[in-house]
């Protein structure tokens, strides 16, 4: 596959990806924290988003709160000192109450910060929950099976219980759908 990046001489104030190239303004470039997480979400756009799409808007959790948390394991990646655990916690705890349930967000919800912050706290949260190991799988398998194509919620919880061998039902329905946000496991 190809990607490339295009950038604008002005302060967009954010980014956007596209299918096999994002759009960066010049306020988004440099190599601070802040630019490195948007870069890395931009990008992650290409598998969670681009390459596989959402079948319906009440499952753009899956784009975005993938896109999201990929940013901070990209820089747990960079970093061997950075502490994803933590920053996550700390993510968690910044907003908890403004954390509304993301499946289903409705028109104005649909790329508010619930589905981006919630959503990156979700998929940390299932990585805890089922192991690296299967974690992996789950994402390998996913970006594989259903690449340029469309997937569904119901879709990624079938496929995240088969990969762990787990009942998942209650964890996504916590994580997704109640009105508080579950603690995170560790």
């Amino acid at each position: 596959g190809e990607y490339g990046v295009v950038t604008v001489p002005a302060d967009l104030g954010y980014a956007l990806e596209n299918q096999t190239m994002a759009v960066f303004g010049r306020d988004m470039l440099g190599t601070d924290e802040e630019a490195q997480l948007v870069v890395a979400h931009e990008l992650a756009h290409q598998w969670f988003g681009d390459s596989v799409g959402i079948g319906n808007w009440s499952d753009i959790w899956l784009n975005e709160g993938l896109a999201n948390y990929f940013q901070y394991v990209w820089l747990a990646h960079a970093d061997p000192t950075y502490d994803l655990d933590g920053a996550m916690a700390e993510l968690r705890a910044d907003r908890p109450r403004q954390l509304q349930p993301i499946l289903d967000p409705g028109a104005q919800g649909t790329f508010g910060d619930s589905v981006y912050v919630r959503g990156a706290l979700a998929v940390h949260a299932l990585r805890r929950t089922i192991g690296d190991a299967d974690f992996f799988e789950l994402v390998h398998r996913w970006t594989t099976e259903h690449a340029y194509g469309t997937a569904t919620t119901a879709q990624f919880i079938a496929l995240a219980e088969q990969v762990s061998g787990r009942d998942l039902g209650g964890f996504f329905d916590a994580w997704l759908r109640a009105p508080k946000i579950p603690p995170l496991p560790r």
